[in-house]
C-alpha cells in the first residue's frame, strides 16, 4: 500500500538529516504517527517555534513522496515560488543548498 512506512523511501529525507549533521547546521526532527503504521516525517530549521524558517517532509500525502522526494515550506527563493507555500518533489540537495545558504549568512 502506497504511504506505509515500509513503502516510503526516506533516502533523501536520510540524506539531508546527513549533510546537515556533517555541516553543523541546527535542526530538529519529529517523526509524526499518523494511523496505521502511516508517519509524517518532518526535519525543522533550524528549530521548532518562532525560530523556525523552514521544514521538509515526506509522508502520505506529500509532494513528492511517492517517489521518495522531498516537499519544502520556508525559504524557497522568490524566482520558484509559483502559488503555494509549499515546494514538492526535492532532493536532499536542494535543500541542503537553501538551509545552508541561509545558516551561512546568519552566522556572518
Amino acid at each position: 500500500m502506497y504511504g506505509t512506512v515500509e513503502s516510503i523511501n526516506l533516502t533523501e529525507y536520510n540524506k539531508l538529516k546527513e549533510l546537515l549533521t556533517m555541516h553543523g547546521i541546527p535542526f530538529e526532527e519529529r517523526v509524526r504517527p499518523l494511523f496505521k503504521g502511516l508517519n509524517h516525517y518532518q526535519l525543522i530549521y533550524p528549530k521548532d517555534g518562532p525560530e523556525r524558517k523552514s521544514d521538509v517532509v515526506i509522508g502520505l500525502g506529500t509532494y513528492g513522496a511517492k517517489d521518495g522526494l522531498l516537499e519544502q515550506m520556508g525559504l524557497i527563493p522568490a524566482e520558484e515560488y509559483i502559488d503555494d507555500d509549499v515546494q514538492g518533489w526535492l532532493d536532499a540537495e536542494t535543500v541542503f543548498k537553501r538551509w545552508k545558504n541561509d545558516y551561512n549568512s546568519s552566522i556572518n
